[in-house]
């Protein structure tokens, strides 16, 4: 028995200063008033604006659309087919197509504009008889999430489709349409490029 004491009070001995090591000093701490903590937590969201890739064409009347052409649906872009010429007479008739772009998100106030390369379909040929329709105009109409929806000229000038004060998300729409006209089609190709962007606002 008293080896087993003396066995028990010489570990005691030995592990002391170990244990008082590791031992804050309570007698000399410093505490505050409460047991409160406020603690910051932040984040931070980059500013973007996407078209989705869950594109698709709407054909309408005498025209044919496609997600065809540059970056295809991946990108949001495409190809309108319109089919101008009036088999009757051989003017310019009335064409229409869409594009539908399904999944499109700005997640801050954002400007939506549009502009064309030539300012209309313009033919390859050139005539210096004013009969024949050198340049067919037409407009455009984008619609997104509610916002838009009104028609307007294109232009080789920016023009500004949708100004939103908020962020948005959904689906979106780009219109086309071409106006009957007595002018006769040339032969040969009509051609335009138009450019869709949507950016944030600069404030």
């Amino acid at each position: 028995m008293k080896k087993y004491l003396i066995a028990l009070a010489a570990t005691t001995i030995i592990a002391a200063p170990a244990f008082a090591a590791n031992t804050p000093d309570y007698q000399t701490a410093t505490y505050g008033h409460d047991g409160v903590g406020l603690y910051a937590v932040n984040a931070t969201g980059q500013t973007f604006c996407r078209f989705g890739t869950d594109n698709h064409g709407v054909n309408h009347n005498n025209g044919v659309v496609t997600t065809d052409g540059f970056g295809g649906a991946n990108e949001g872009d495409g190809t309108f087919t319109l089919d101008i010429q009036n088999d009757n007479n051989d003017t310019v008739q009335y064409a229409s197509g869409a594009y539908a772009l399904d999944n499109v998100v700005c997640n801050t106030p954002f400007t939506v504009t549009i502009q064309s390369t030539n300012g209309g379909l313009k033919s390859a040929a050139t005539t210096s008889d004013p009969a024949f329709a050198q340049l067919v105009p037409y407009s455009v109409n984008f619609s997104f999430d509610g916002l838009g929806g009104t028609n307007h000229s294109i232009s080789t000038s920016a023009m500004t489709l949708i100004n939103s004060n908020e962020a948005r998300a959904g689906s979106a729409a780009l219109d086309i349409y071409t106006q009957a006209s007595s002018a006769l089609v040339l032969q040969g190709g009509y051609n335009d490029t138009i450019t869709l962007s949507m950016t944030p606002t600069i404030s």
